[in-house]
Order: C-alpha cells, then structure tokens, then sequence
C-alpha cells in the first residue's frame, strides 16, 4: 500500500507538471471543453460546408515538386486523393475533396518523410496507416511541428513532403507546389464551466489584439508564430497584432491549446483548435 501511495503521489506531480506546461497527457487535464458559435452560427461541419460559419481553411500538402519525388512519395501523395482517403477525411469531420482514380504502385518502396500541421497531423496519421496497409513496401514517418516548420524543412528538402493548414505564400510557392486535401473549421473554445455560448467577430479582435475582455472572459490563448491555424485565425477575424498580456499564452499544439482550456475551471480564458479536433 505505501508503494502504492508513493506511485499516486508521482503520478499527482506529473499530471500537475504536465497542466501548468498545458501539455496533452492521458488523464491529467481537468474538465472538459465547448465550442462556442461564432456570430451566431454554430460550429458544425455542415455549417463550414454552407459557408454559414465563416472561420475556416485549407489543409494542404506541398513539395518542391511532385515530378521530384519519389514514387513512394508520389504513390503515397496519389493516395490521398483516393476515394478510400478522402472517405476517411469525411469520417474524421472535415470536408473532403474531390477524389481521384488511385491504382496502387506496387513497385514503390522506401521511407517518406512528413513534417508539418498539428492540425493536419492526425488526418495525416490515419491516412499512413491506411496507405501502409495497402503497400507494406513503404514507411512514413509523420513529424508534428508546426505549419511553418514543415513547409521550411520542404523548401530546403529535408522532408519529402509538408502539411500546412493555411494558405502558402507567393514566397513559398515560388519554391513550392501545393494540394489542398480537405477544408476544415477553426472552432472557438471555452471550458465547459463558461456560461458563453457565443462570440462575436469584433469580440474576438478586440480580446486578441488590445485584451478587452468580455462577458468574464479575461485572455485569449494562441498558438504559437509559424502556425497554420494562427495564422488563418488572424487573417479570418482580421487581428493585426496580438496582445501579450497577463493569461495570453501561446502554445504549440493543438492538444496543448485543449489542454490548457479544459485545466481554465474559472472559464475566465478562450481559445481556437481544429474543428476536427473536437
């Protein structure tokens, strides 16, 4: 019973270690999350698809060319486009793409390299292992570090291809070729604890760029520079710079952001995810 009482103890400091730095651990986070509406309109795939629900963008893959790659790389990229893996995107919430004819290159092998979207990451993981049943001969290997990252490690071709859940630059396709795979939603969220149930656009530009609170919300968390969702998130409300005062942190994930507002009990914060990651 004490090595029992000492393993709970441990435990007990790791989760609290594991909150105060908002990371993603298994039963760590306290209570639960809520997406709100935005301008009144209620965050659901259909309404992204309508166009009723103006808060969303592109997941997008991309690579110096796709002439460039290799046939796993470009087996792998075909794939995708596949009516078996856009089902799956539809599956997983997001709005799927139109799918292409896909014939397996049974003569692919090798390992491919993917960096990129936290956001697009998960879509991106079941789509490997889908493929990966399909042609054992090649391995992918998935790095979730961030838009911005990924589409630099593709640039200067350290991974084959990148993940990116914003639009590219001019800049960045002048060096890069780009795909969209499927659309999703950015949805707005609060513990579950808040009595909110809807923000409005000037609501939200308000908070992020000058801290005004509203209706007991206090501070605004973001992700962090060089992410896709961030950086879509600013570009639909129209922030123009971002507040850095006290509660308005900014993490690197996605399940850190979730994190961070399921251990917020006061509901006294607000922040943006993937609407796929709800």
């Amino acid at each position: 019973m004490k090595a029992k009482r000492v393993a709970a103890v441990i435990l007990a400091a790791a989760c609290t270690a594991a909150i105060s730095a908002a990371v993603a651990l298994s039963g760590c986070a306290e209570g639960e999350i809520k997406a709100l509406k935005f301008n009144g309109v209620e965050a659901t795939v259909e309404n992204v698809e309508n166009g009723t629900y103006t808060l969303s963008r592109p997941f997008i893959i991309c690579y110096k060319s796709y002439d460039g790659l290799s046939a796993a790389a470009k087996d792998f990229v075909n794939y995708i486009f596949s009516s078996a893996a856009q089902d799956e995107v539809a599956a997983e919430g997001y709005i799927a793409v139109t799918a292409e004819e896909y014939t397996t290159d049974t003569t692919a092998s090798g390992t491919v390299k993917i960096s990129g979207s936290t956001s697009v990451g998960p879509l991106m993981q079941n789509l490997v292992g889908m493929y990966e049943s399909v042609n054992p001969g090649v391995r992918i290997t998935v790095n979730q570090n961030g838009s911005g990252s990924g589409i630099t490690e593709a640039t200067d071709g350290t991974v084959d291809i990148a993940m990116s859940s914003r639009e590219l630059t001019d800049t960045e396709l002048a060096s890069l070729e780009d795909k969209q795979l499927a659309t999703d939603g950015i949805a707005i969220i609060v513990n579950a604890n808040s009595d909110l149930e809807n923000v409005t656009s000037e609501q939200i530009k308000a908070l992020y760029e000058d801290g005004t609170a509203f209706e007991g919300i206090l501070a605004g968390i973001s992700r962090e520079e060089g992410s896709g969702t961030r950086s879509a998130f600013e570009e639909l409300i129209g922030i123009e710079k971002i507040y850095t005062g006290v509660g308005f942190d900014a993490y690197n994930s996605t399940n850190a952001v979730i994190s961070a507002i399921k251990s917020n009990s006061a509901a006294n914060k607000i922040g943006y995810i993937s609407l796929g990651s709800l």
